[in-house]
């Protein structure tokens, strides 16, 4: 990350980390480059060496040139080409335009800046890298249908024009001029419908979306696995539970202690299912706390007990005036 300081007056009163983030798909690319097309992957860029260093080592770089002007970067493209090496460049900015044009092949992201795209050959429309990939396959498999096709019009004028100039007419076969003339119009059409069957072109599957994740993401979900982890399940059965106020008690004594995550409480079963990191010491001293006894098939002795206030405080004590009936409390714990 690169650090900015704000200052206010002489003093500094804070700083700011920040970073570009890397594209999920950045470091299957460059291995697909590296293992699958067999391509040396340079990073050229004109950010400090510790940025550029940790970038590189994210998505798999080995080879890394950093705080480059615009000229070194055509510089740097024209010593490559010199050792006999051919050179695609991958851009964006207005500071890549340069080595963008002297590349062997220019590929812009569409998404960048209008002099970027304007000195690239090759223009990727999704700011996605795995378009790279997909250039590339097309290109190949463009290479290859003009090879089919130059091999199948040699091998056609090759065997047509010798029996059309009359080769074989001791052997007493003639080509007539019209079938001659249609032998050569076949050879267009079969060439050109050879060529449009690149239409149908579908981009392959390079590799699986598991490997699509980026750094900051494989950390995030390596976070939430381990804390996920922690988390275990106690099964309490409760007694004493008669209501729903009780229930109602007991999952708010329960979800007051730190670590507990959910807890879902039941009158048939009597139980009470606790998701969370706090051990079960704890848990069984809330609900005793609140006035309900508790047991549990786990051993509480491997827990770390800590000290448990009670959830509910009773109804202060005042003075009787009278006699009253009342109607719906049930149970041995009124609220």
């Amino acid at each position: 990350k690169t650090p900015l300081f704000v200052a206010l007056g002489r003093s500094i009163v804070g700083c700011l980390a920040v970073s570009d983030s890397i594209r999920p798909e950045a470091r299957a690319v460059v291995k697909y480059l590296r293992e699958e097309l067999r391509m040396e992957v340079w990073m050229v860029t004109g950010d400090n060496a510790v940025t550029a260093g940790a970038v590189a080592r994210a998505v798999g770089i080995g080879r890394v040139q950093a705080e480059v002007k615009p000229a070194d970067k055509v510089e740097r493209v024209k010593a490559l080409q010199a050792q006999g090496h051919v050179v695609a460049m991958v851009g964006d900015g207005i500071n890549d335009s340069p080595a963008l044009a002297q590349a062997d092949v220019g590929i812009a992201i569409g998404t960048g800046t209008d002099i970027a795209v304007e000195a690239a050959g090759i223009v990727l429309m999704q700011p996605s890298l795995v378009g790279l990939l997909a250039a590339l396959h097309l290109s190949k498999a463009t290479y290859r249908r003009i090879l089919l096709n130059f091999l199948w019009a040699l091998g056609f004028n090759a065997i047509g024009i010798p029996v059309a100039a009359g080769l074989l007419q001791p052997l007493g076969i003639v080509l007539p001029p019209w079938a001659a003339g249609l032998a050569m119009a076949l050879s267009s059409v079969c060439v050109v419908t050879s060529s449009l069957l690149l239409a149908r072109y579908q981009q392959p599957r390079f590799f699986p979306d598991s490997e699509l994740t980026s750094p900051e993401e494989e950390e995030a979900a390596a976070a939430a696995a381990e804390e996920e982890a922690r988390e275990g399940e106690h099964v309490i059965k409760v007694t004493g539970m008669s209501c729903g106020k009780c229930v109602s008690r007991v999952t708010t004594a329960l979800q007051a202690l730190p670590g507990v995550t959910s807890a879902h409480v039941t009158l048939e079963p009597p139980v009470a299912t606790v998701r969370g990191s706090a051990p079960l010491s704890p848990l069984l001293l809330a609900l005793s706390a609140a006035g309900y006894p508790s047991s549990s098939d786990q051993d509480p002795a491997s827990s770390t007990t800590v000290p448990v206030a009670a959830t509910s405080a009773r109804a202060p004590q005042v003075p009787a005036f009278g006699r009253t009936d009342v109607v719906g409390c049930n149970c041995g714990n009124p609220s």
